[in-house]
């Protein structure tokens, strides 16, 4: 039983070391995997582990109990109650987000759009497949709110991001999905910097922004305990990731306005929406002069410091905008790339 526990807390908190001492298996905790214990296990041979931290919470609310942690701690007799503590101490249940995460940190990430496809367990189809994170389309398509927050769930167990373009970018809509446990929003049609102010107004919680406070839910992970509420409200925020699209050419006389404004994470465009604006939609001038607005949108993230998302439809289009510093490319869609996959296996098969 000890042995299982120790399982069981080495996936809630994340890397461990596990070596082989003279009375059975030693498991070991650390935040600072350049600790000597650490390094001596390694040495050691021991199996270094870092299973998905998100993935497994099913231990209590240790950190905000210190009885219980202790109380915990003492029936595991292989492992060391100060690392254990120390560890768990002050720390928030609420996941964090990877897709956010990644950008910070410079890397791609590549994600597909979901139009068709309502069972949440597609997400470890998605993820399996190699993919870092999916868009859900609810402006052109028909998930429900319900099934939305389905997929939000399972994307946090999973530790596999979720992206969502609203109807709207309204107050309404961006409070619902954030409550439902979406921390990434795609906004659909920012045209003037009122709009994308009050984009970041109802997505951030006060001092950032105005987003209306709710009790335990899918969006806290149910933990609302623990860390100081203006800890908690600060480390919420900086999971929030917001996407603003250039839909017209209004859109574009405001970029820098729009671009510059704290709170809004990342830049991209609608393509056809904008070719129609623009007046170029099925002519032969349309990619060149999507092109042109991809760049503008390019270079304002760059004076900025934020980041780019571009819908890209072939590996060729991906590394393009890759090699210009886009950081979010998504992939077609699982529409797409079904009815593509289908029809070359038939031709093949009817040959």
């Amino acid at each position: 039983a000890p042995v299982r526990a120790a399982w069981r807390v080495l996936l809630r908190i994340g890397p461990a070391v596990t070596c082989r001492g003279r009375h059975g298996p030693k498991v070991y905790y650390s935040a600072d995997a350049s600790s000597s214990r650490w390094k001596s296990a390694e040495r050691s041979r021991a199996i270094v582990l870092s299973p998905p931290v998100e993935l497994c919470r099913s231990i209590s609310r240790l950190h905000s109990r210190p009885q219980a942690t202790q109380k915990f701690v003492s029936g595991l007799k292989n492992v060391k109650a100060r690392n254990v503590t120390r560890i768990l101490k002050g720390r928030p249940d609420v996941r964090a987000n990877p897709l956010k995460a990644g950008v910070e940190r410079g890397e791609l990430q590549i994600g597909t759009w979901v139009n068709m496809m309502r069972n949440p367990a597609s997400l470890t189809m998605f993820k399996q497949a190699g993919l870092d994170f999916v868009r859900l389309d609810m402006e052109h398509s028909s998930p429900s709110i319900e099934t939305v927050a389905d997929f939000a769930v399972m994307g946090r167990a999973l530790d596999f991001p979720v992206m969502v373009r609203p109807p709207e970018a309204s107050r309404e809509w961006i409070t619902r999905l954030l409550d439902v446990g979406i921390y990434n929003l795609h906004c659909p049609q920012v045209d003037t910097p009122e709009q994308a102010a009050e984009i970041v107004a109802a997505s951030r919680y006060t001092p950032q922004g105005s987003r209306g406070m709710s009790g335990a839910s899918p969006g806290n992970d149910f933990d609302i305990s623990g860390m100081p509420v203006m800890d908690r409200l600060k480390f919420t925020n900086d999971q929030v990731f917001i996407t603003v699209m250039f839909e017209s050419a209004q859109a574009f006389e405001h970029l820098d306005e729009i671009a510059s404004m704290d709170g809004i994470d990342a830049l991209t465009l609608g393509p056809q929406d904008l070719a129609q604006d623009l007046g170029v939609f099925g002519t032969p001038d349309q990619d060149r002069v999507l092109d042109e607005k991809r760049t503008q949108i390019v270079e304002a993230a760059n004076k900025y410091g934020k980041t780019c998302a571009m819908l890209v439809n072939s590996a060729e289009q991906a590394r393009k905008w890759r090699d210009a510093g886009v950081l979010l490319v998504v992939y077609s869609s699982e529409v797409n790339v079904l009815m593509d996959g289908y029809r070359s296996a038939l031709a093949d098969i009817r040959v």
